[in-house]
């Protein structure tokens, strides 16, 4: 169904979110590596393959040639489903979804921009609206001299 993310066309092994969560907390990304700016989660929530889709068209609407983004995290669990109207059993039914836990304190989203902090900062509160996690917004430490 989602044509944005193409991982492997086969039946992926069900991932339990419970058993799972120590090794999802090893992939924790806490500092700001390729941007400026940084989304960094609040809460402890899903986010699925439309969340990043739909923010990658909004970022590159905003900063247009102006600025690069960065996805720090990247849904790689399957979500099955089978067809409407099909019986019990048969087997697990096909991939209908991507998603990924996003874990408090991990950062989601980087960008470097030549913008203005105030048109960054709009740029974020809009994202924050759009999404049903709440993020806060961090700067890069350059030479002693913070963004803020």
């Amino acid at each position: 169904m989602n044509n944005f993310i193409n991982l492997k066309k086969s039946k992926n092994k069900n991932f339990f979110i419970k058993k799972n969560l120590i090794n999802i907390n090893k992939l924790k990304t806490n500092k700001i590596n390729y941007g400026i700016f940084g989304l960094k989660s609040i809460e402890s929530k899903l986010i699925h393959s439309i969340h990043f889709k739909l923010l990658s068209k909004f970022l590159i609407k905003c900063l247009k040639k102006k600025g690069k983004f960065w996805f720090k995290v990247y849904p790689f669990f399957s979500k099955t489903k089978k067809g409407d109207g099909i019986r019990m059993g048969g087997g697990k039914g096909k991939i209908d979804d991507w998603y990924f836990f996003l874990t408090k304190g991990q950062i989601f989203l980087e960008i470097e921009s030549s913008l203005s902090f105030e048109k960054i900062k709009k740029i974020f509160k809009i994202i924050n609206s759009k999404l049903s996690l709440k993020f806060k917004l961090i700067c890069l430490k350059i030479d002693n001299l913070f963004f803020f």
